[in-house]
């Protein structure tokens, strides 16, 4: 089992639920029901959903590669897929925080919160597949 790995998938799964309860009752149950107009509206409310399908599929992708257990159909999962989503969940970080430092939103690090389990996911997919002997590094 890759503990690394398998703290990505609890990580992205808890994040993934997070999106579909809170992230619907607060970002976007808010953006279809204000004044926007609707072409900005759906392509918003189509984002959101794009980000729930890749949140999904990842949770689950790095769960059964943490536990060594077959994808059906897709086993090609290995550790250059694992790199792949660490790194994109590295890039969705580094946007968030592009997005913090933009805004005049006070404490907003701590209110658009997200780049933290962007952060974890990413730090755990990418030590969980190169080889580093994280003991060795700490002493």
């Amino acid at each position: 089992m890759n503990t690394y790995v398998l703290i990505a998938g609890i990580v992205a799964s808890l994040a993934f639920l997070g999106h579909l309860v809170i992230g619907v009752r607060s970002f976007l149950g808010p953006i279809i029901y204000s004044g926007t107009r609707e072409i900005p509206k759906r392509v918003m409310h189509s984002l959101f959903h794009y980000m729930t399908v890749y949140q999904l599929l990842t949770a689950v992708i790095l769960l059964l590669f943490a536990t060594g257990k077959k994808i059906v159909y897709l086993d090609v999962v290995n550790e250059g897929v694992v790199q792949f989503i660490g790194v994109s969940y590295a890039m969705f970080a580094l946007a968030q925080w592009y997005v913090i430092r933009q805004t005049s939103v006070k404490k907003a690090s701590r209110k658009l919160f997200q780049w933290i389990f962007w952060f974890v996911i990413a730090v755990c997919c990418i030590v969980g597949t190169v080889d580093i002997n994280i003991p060795a590094l700490v002493k």
